[in-house]
């Protein structure tokens, strides 16, 4: 009996081990993803608020409505992620 309980208590642990090592790995990726996501939101503001950038005919422009929803969606889904990883 006592043998038994051993082995259950050494997979236990090795699941703790192997759960461990994945949030690891997860906590990694979610990282970038957020620091990815947060380099392109910024670009579109600093886009927005040139406008137009001297040396090219591009021009960008969006609504006011459409920024602030950009920002605060954003901001939600960089919230909830670090809330729930």
């Amino acid at each position: 009996m006592q043998n038994n309980e051993l082995r259950k208590l050494n997979e236990e642990l090795k699941d703790l081990k192997q759960d461990r090592d994945e949030r690891k790995s997860y906590a990694s990726k979610l990282y970038w993803l957020v620091l990815i996501w947060l380099v392109v939101i910024l670009l579109i503001i600093i886009l927005q608020g040139l406008q137009s950038l001297p040396w090219t005919p591009f021009y960008f422009k969006l609504s006011d409505k459409v920024l602030i929803t950009l920002i605060t969606t954003t901001t939600t889904n960089v919230a909830a992620f670090f809330w729930w990883s």
